[in-house]
């Protein structure tokens, strides 16, 4: 690491920034693998959210102990564990879940490099803080490539000893369009199937009762120690009385579900799936014990390019986009002011506030972004929404 205390803090604050900038890395590593080696792409394996997602927590894990002084973690991040484990259950050789910290490693440090030049000017800090990043990213990269290595080893041996590797295989092939048949007693791909995504405890539990109280035949597997993938299948889509209690259904505490659309035949099986994985983004987001895709559409579509996302978002939420508490209090009555169509009385009600202070917020809104709210509703609250599973801007 730098020596001195003006390369430490500037080292720490230029991580912070890389930190804060991880979606946008992870989706250059997903792009890059997907060029370099297609045949092992994660959008093969219907997977390239939740690859994006390890790899954000990936990077932010890696820039985050930058910024705290570069200090090795002692335990495995629970990023390298994961992708160890998700390149044994795919059947993948070791070298391909190296290759994946190689080039991680090799976007960390570009991305690095990228930033010291831009911030600063003079050449000889300039080599100093590229020096400090250069030490810490082989360090870690080494670190992590052993953890990968371990957790891959261990899945491998556990898969091994269980009957449920060949079923996760088959389903992984499903969902990458292959035309296999699932050797499940009673799931049939011709029928109509509703995706789940569990999240939490005792998730095989949940996934059993959800399908008994839909009276559909259930198929899931466990992809991760806190995350299950199910399927509830039916011969006929959900009637009226099932859609009334799949809404009523609610976990027990400390669960997640995230529910896609019931949708029929084998491209509704990987469809299904695909919206329950960007309803689970958006409800861990928001901390819901149930997300409906239905509920979430909006947001899904708007924000499938992130950096496009953030870009509107700060657009339209300038001047109340800030973690600041009265940023935060207007941008709340601005979204309760839409849940009630616009009624100022009965926005006032809901947050139990004064009719008029209602009034003034709305004004501050207006007068902060520059922008009318009668003229830039479907814009402001969309931004609202994708704020709500983006979260706050990076500075």
């Amino acid at each position: 690491m730098a020596t001195e205390p003006r390369d430490r803090a500037d080292v720490a604050s230029l991580a912070r920034e890389l930190r804060d900038d991880s979606g946008t890395l992870a989706k250059r590593l997903s792009a890059r693998t997907s060029e370099e080696i297609p045949e092992w792409a994660p959008a093969r394996f219907g997977l390239l959210e939740r690859a994006e997602l390890l790899s954000r927590a990936a990077f932010e894990h890696c820039f985050g102990a930058l910024a705290a002084g570069g200090r090795m973690p002692e335990a495995p991040p629970a990023s390298d564990r994961e992708l160890g484990r998700l390149s044994a259950q795919l059947g993948a050789p070791l070298h391909r879940a190296l290759d994946t910290v190689r080039r991680g490693h090799a976007v960390a440090w570009e991305a690095w490099f990228e930033l010291v030049e831009r911030a600063e000017p003079d050449p000889a800090r300039q080599q100093r803080l590229l020096e400090a990043g250069s030490r810490f990213f082989f360090e870690y990269s080494r670190r992590s490539a052993e953890n990968v290595a371990e957790s891959y080893n261990h899945e491998r041996e556990a898969l091994t000893r269980t009957g449920d590797h060949r079923r996760a295989r088959l389903i992984h092939d499903l969902l990458a369009g292959d035309e296999v048949e699932l050797d499940v007693e009673g799931y049939d791909l011709a029928g109509h199937h509703l995706g789940v995504v569990i999240s939490g405890e005792r998730r095989q539990e949940v996934a059993r009762a959800l399908a008994d109280a839909l009276g559909r035949r259930l198929l899931s597997i466990d992809v991760s120690p806190q995350t299950s993938w199910s399927w509830l299948g039916g011969l006929r889509p959900l009637s009226a009385e099932q859609r009334r209690g799949l809404a009523a259904f609610r976990p027990p505490e400390g669960a997640q579900l995230a529910i896609g659309v019931d949708a029929p035949d084998r491209a509704g099986f990987r469809q299904t799936h695909a919206d329950a994985l960007q309803a689970q983004r958006a409800g861990l987001a928001a901390g819901r014990p149930v997300t409906f895709f239905d509920d979430v559409a909006l947001e899904a579509l708007a924000g499938h390019d992130e950096t496009a996302a953030r870009r509107f978002v700060g657009r339209e939420l300038r001047g109340i986009d800030g973690e600041d508490e009265r940023s935060r209090r207007l941008r709340e009555t601005l979204a309760t002011y839409f849940r009630h169509g616009g009624n100022a009385a009965a926005t006032a009600k809901s947050l139990g506030i004064h009719e008029q202070t209602v009034a003034q917020r709305l004004t501050a809104i207006e007068q902060r972004t520059g922008r009318a709210i009668v003229n830039r509703r479907a814009e402001l609250e969309t931004a609202l929404r994708l704020r709500g599973v983006l979260g706050p801007t990076p500075s």
